[in-house]
C-alpha cells in the first residue's frame, strides 16, 4: 500500500493521472490544511494567501487542461515605508531571493476564482481514499503510520509532502545513527513562521498595490491591496482585498495579534475605520519561509530514508524552495 502525507498541491499532482487507485491513501492533519484550500465565502472561496504563477512558466497549458480557463495578470505598484532593507530584515536572514514572497512582490497570474478553486476543483477530480488526524508516530522499522483515531496503517511505499521539520518529529527507529542523523537534520532545519490576514473592506483601489514595511515599530512586513473583482467576479461593488503577512515567532502569537496588526494597518492609512470591514480570516503559517544550515546533511537523510522506502517530495517535503511552475513542471504529468 502506498500511504501519501499530506493533501497538498503536490501530493493531488503526482496522483491526477491515477486518480482513483485504490492501493493509495492520502493523509493529513485536518481537511483543507493546505494554504491552497483558501476561505469559504458564501458558495465559493477566497484564497488563503496572495500566490502568484510566473507568466514566464512554460508549463501554463498545463493548467488549462485542468479546467483554468482563463488567468488575470497582476502588475504591482510597489511602496516602501522606511527602508526595504529593514522590511528584509524582518525575515531573519532567509534569503528572500527565490521564495513565495519574491514572486508575490513581483507579480504574476493568479487564475479567475483563485486558486482555490483550482485547488478544490484538483481535489475533487481525485477519488482516493482520505484519512484526516493528528499523526501521533511514523515508525519506519516496521513501516507503520499511528493515526489519532484510527489503528496504525501500514504502508509498502511512504511519499510524505508535510513539512520535513514535522515529519522528522514523528518518525521513531531503533537505529541509532538514523536517530542521531534526523535529530541533526532537525536542527539543521531553518523556518520564519508568518501570520496572515485576509481582509475584504468597504472602498475600492484603483491599481493593485503592495507595501513593503521597513520602518521601525511595525510589526507588519508586506501587505498587499487588490481590486478583488479582477479575479474573483462574483465580488461586485467598491471594495478592497488586503492581505497582510507579518513574520512572527510562535511565542508572539497570542489574541491580541490581530488587533495589533488592524492598529498598524490604521497608522499606515490602509484601513480606514473597523467598521469597513465585511470579511476577515487569519491563520498561522508555521513553515511559510525555509532554508537549511546543512545541505550535505539534507542530501545524506533523502538517501537514507529512500532505504526504507520513503520518498520525501514537494517544496515542504523536500524542505527546498521550489515555486508554483516548478511544481507543477515536475508532478504534473
Amino acid at each position: 500500500m502506498r500511504l501519501i502525507l499530506g493533501e497538498s498541491l503536490t501530493s493531488l499532482l503526482m496522483n491526477y493521472s491515477r486518480s482513483s487507485a485504490t492501493d493509495t491513501i492520502i493523509t493529513d492533519i485536518w481537511e483543507g490544511g493546505s494554504v491552497l484550500y483558501g476561505w469559504d465565502l458564501s458558495k465559493y472561496c477566497i484564497d488563503r494567501a496572495p500566490i502568484f504563477l510566473n507568466p514566464s512558466c512554460p508549463h501554463i497549458n498545463k493548467l488549462r487542461g485542468l479546467g483554468i480557463e482563463r488567468f488575470e495578470l497582476i502588475k504591482f505598484n510597489i511602496n516602501v515605508v522606511g527602508t526595504e532593507e529593514g522590511f528584509r530584515s524582518k525575515f531573519r536572514g532567509i534569503d528572500l531571493g527565490h521564495t513565495w514572497i519574491q514572486q508575490l512582490v513581483s507579480g504574476g497570474y493568479i487564475p479567475i476564482g483563485g486558486w482555490c478553486s483550482f485547488y478544490r476543483r484538483l481535489r475533487g477530480c481525485i477519488a482516493i481514499r482520505r484519512v484526516y488526524g493528528y499523526i501521533k508516530f511514523v515508525d519506519i522499522d516496521r513501516k507503520l503510520v499511528k493515526i489519532s483515531w484510527l489503528e496504525c496503517l501500514k504502508y509498502d511505499e511512504l511519499v510524505s509532502t508535510l513539512p520535513l521539520h514535522y515529519l522528522l518529529t514523528k518518525v521513531t527507529t531503533g537505529n541509532e545513527e538514523v536517530s542521531k542523523l534526523i535529530r541533526g537534520c532537525i536542527s539543521a532545519l531553518s523556518y520564519v513562521p508568518t501570520y496572515i490576514m485576509t481582509l475584504i473592506v468597504k472602498g475600492g483601489v484603483d491599481q493593485d498595490e503592495v507595501i513593503m514595511v521597513g520602518k521601525k515599530g511595525f510589526q507588519t512586513a508586506l501587505i498587499v491591496r487588490l481590486r478583488p473583482d479582477v479575479v474573483y467576479p462574483r465580488i461586485s461593488g467598491k471594495y478592497s482585498l488586503i492581505y497582510v503577512i507579518t513574520p512572527i515567532d510562535i511565542e508572539e502569537l497570542r489574541p491580541e495579534i490581530s488587533s495589533r496588526v488592524l492598529g498598524e494597518l490604521r497608522r499606515l492609512n490602509v484601513l480606514e475605520d473597523l467598521s469597513s470591514i465585511v470579511f476577515l480570516r487569519d491563520y498561522f503559517e508555521k513553515y511559510s519561509l525555509i532554508s537549511t544550515k546543512n545541505e550535505e546533511l539534507l542530501n545524506n537523510l533523502i538517501g537514507t530514508l529512500g532505504n526504507y522506502d520513503i520518498k520525501l517530495e514537494g517544496r515542504l517535503g523536500r524542505w527546498c524552495e521550489a515555486s508554483l511552475c516548478d511544481l507543477i513542471g515536475t508532478y504534473l504529468k
